[in-house]
Protein backbone atom coordinates (compact mmCIF):
# COMPACT_ATOMS: atom_id res chain seq x y z
CA UNK A 1 0.00 0.00 0.00
CA UNK A 2 1.32 3.36 -0.96
CA UNK A 3 0.47 6.57 0.87
CA UNK A 4 -0.87 9.53 -1.00
CA UNK A 5 1.61 12.36 -0.64
CA UNK A 6 -1.14 14.94 -1.00
CA UNK A 7 -2.46 14.13 2.48
CA UNK A 8 -1.09 16.66 4.97
CA UNK A 9 0.22 15.10 8.13
CA UNK A 10 -0.51 17.35 11.11
CA UNK A 11 1.67 17.39 14.16
CA UNK A 12 -0.17 16.85 17.44
CA UNK A 13 -0.33 19.98 19.64
CA UNK A 14 -1.19 20.54 23.23
CA UNK A 15 -3.42 23.55 23.66
CA UNK A 16 -1.86 25.45 26.52
CA UNK A 17 -4.32 28.34 26.89
CA UNK A 18 -7.09 26.29 28.55
CA UNK A 19 -4.46 24.71 30.79
CA UNK A 20 -3.26 28.16 31.89
CA UNK A 21 -6.85 29.18 32.67
CA UNK A 22 -7.39 26.12 34.85
CA UNK A 23 -4.10 26.58 36.70
CA UNK A 24 -4.86 30.26 37.28
CA UNK A 25 -8.31 29.45 38.69
CA UNK A 26 -6.82 26.84 41.02
CA UNK A 27 -4.20 29.33 42.17
CA UNK A 28 -6.84 31.99 42.91
CA UNK A 29 -8.96 29.43 44.76
CA UNK A 30 -6.11 28.35 47.01
CA UNK A 31 -4.97 31.92 47.69
CA UNK A 32 -8.49 32.96 48.73
CA UNK A 33 -8.91 29.87 50.90
CA UNK A 34 -5.52 30.44 52.55
CA UNK A 35 -6.35 34.07 53.35
CA UNK A 36 -9.70 33.15 54.90
CA UNK A 37 -8.26 30.36 57.05
CA UNK A 38 -7.49 31.63 60.52
CA UNK A 39 -6.36 29.32 63.26
CA UNK A 40 -8.11 29.93 66.55
CA UNK A 41 -6.07 28.56 69.40
CA UNK A 42 -7.19 29.22 72.92
CA UNK A 43 -10.31 29.96 74.85
CA UNK A 44 -13.27 31.68 73.20
CA UNK A 45 -13.16 35.33 74.25
CA UNK A 46 -15.05 38.53 73.42
CA UNK A 47 -12.26 40.88 72.38
CA UNK A 48 -12.47 44.60 73.14
CA UNK A 49 -13.07 46.97 70.24
CA UNK A 50 -10.77 49.77 69.09
CA UNK A 51 -11.23 52.26 66.28
CA UNK A 52 -7.90 51.82 64.47
CA UNK A 53 -6.17 48.51 65.26
CA UNK A 54 -2.69 47.76 63.95
CA UNK A 55 -2.50 44.51 62.01
CA UNK A 56 0.19 41.98 62.97
CA UNK A 57 1.36 40.25 59.81
CA UNK A 58 2.87 37.11 61.32
CA UNK A 59 1.14 34.28 63.08
CA UNK A 60 1.95 34.83 66.69
CA UNK A 61 2.07 32.88 69.89
CA UNK A 62 -1.38 33.33 71.41
CA UNK A 63 -1.95 33.88 75.11
CA UNK A 64 -5.65 33.96 76.00
CA UNK A 65 -7.23 35.42 79.14
CA UNK A 66 -10.84 34.36 79.71
CA UNK A 67 -13.52 36.44 81.40
CA UNK A 68 -13.01 34.50 84.66
CA UNK A 69 -9.21 34.88 84.61
CA UNK A 70 -8.13 31.55 83.09
CA UNK A 71 -4.87 31.78 81.13
CA UNK A 72 -4.05 29.55 78.17
CA UNK A 73 -1.08 29.45 75.82
CA UNK A 74 -1.82 28.00 72.38
CA UNK A 75 -4.96 26.35 73.78
CA UNK A 76 -3.29 24.75 76.82
CA UNK A 77 -4.53 26.12 80.14
CA UNK A 78 -1.68 27.08 82.50
CA UNK A 79 -1.07 29.02 85.70
CA UNK A 80 0.55 32.47 85.68
CA UNK A 81 3.67 31.11 87.42
CA UNK A 82 4.20 28.56 84.62
CA UNK A 83 3.84 31.07 81.78
CA UNK A 84 7.49 31.83 80.97
CA UNK A 85 8.71 28.25 81.39
CA UNK A 86 5.93 27.03 79.11
CA UNK A 87 6.66 29.65 76.42
CA UNK A 88 10.39 28.86 76.46
CA UNK A 89 9.60 25.20 75.68
CA UNK A 90 7.75 26.19 72.48
CA UNK A 91 10.03 26.07 69.40
CA UNK A 92 10.71 29.35 67.57
CA UNK A 93 9.22 31.40 70.41
CA UNK A 94 11.74 34.25 70.09
CA UNK A 95 11.01 35.09 66.45
CA UNK A 96 7.21 34.96 66.72
CA UNK A 97 5.23 37.89 68.11
CA UNK A 98 3.24 37.23 71.26
CA UNK A 99 -0.44 38.14 70.98
CA UNK A 100 -2.42 38.56 74.19
CA UNK A 101 -6.13 37.97 73.65
CA UNK A 102 -7.95 39.28 76.68
CA UNK A 103 -11.68 38.96 77.08
CA UNK A 104 -13.60 42.24 77.30
CA UNK A 105 -14.68 41.32 80.83
CA UNK A 106 -11.26 40.08 82.04
CA UNK A 107 -9.41 41.91 84.78
CA UNK A 108 -6.74 44.31 83.61
CA UNK A 109 -4.42 43.20 86.40
CA UNK A 110 -3.92 39.75 84.91
CA UNK A 111 -2.99 41.21 81.52
CA UNK A 112 -0.51 43.57 83.17
CA UNK A 113 1.06 40.72 85.15
CA UNK A 114 1.46 38.70 81.95
CA UNK A 115 2.96 41.72 80.17
CA UNK A 116 5.39 42.27 83.06
CA UNK A 117 6.52 38.63 83.09
CA UNK A 118 7.04 38.63 79.32
CA UNK A 119 9.10 41.84 79.30
CA UNK A 120 11.22 40.64 82.25
CA UNK A 121 11.92 37.40 80.34
CA UNK A 122 13.21 39.41 77.37
CA UNK A 123 10.27 39.24 74.98
CA UNK A 124 9.70 42.54 73.19
CA UNK A 125 7.37 41.77 70.27
CA UNK A 126 4.10 41.76 72.26
CA UNK A 127 0.67 42.87 71.02
CA UNK A 128 -2.89 42.89 72.34
CA UNK A 129 -5.67 41.49 70.14
CA UNK A 130 -8.76 43.59 69.49
CA UNK A 131 -11.62 43.80 67.03
CA UNK A 132 -12.11 46.81 64.81
CA UNK A 133 -14.93 49.06 65.99
CA UNK A 134 -17.68 49.47 63.40
CA UNK A 135 -18.66 53.00 64.38
CA UNK A 136 -16.52 55.61 66.11
CA UNK A 137 -17.46 56.39 69.68
CA UNK A 138 -19.22 59.72 70.19
CA UNK A 139 -17.17 61.45 72.91
CA UNK A 140 -19.62 64.38 73.27
CA UNK A 141 -22.01 62.36 75.44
Amino acid sequence: MQLDESVNLQIARVEILPLIDVVFLLLVFFIVMFINMTVQRGLPVALPEVSDPEIVSQAGLQITISDVGLISVEGLQIELDQLISHIKRIPDNVERPIIIQGDNQAELGIALQILEKLTQAGFSNIAFAANKRERPVDRAQ
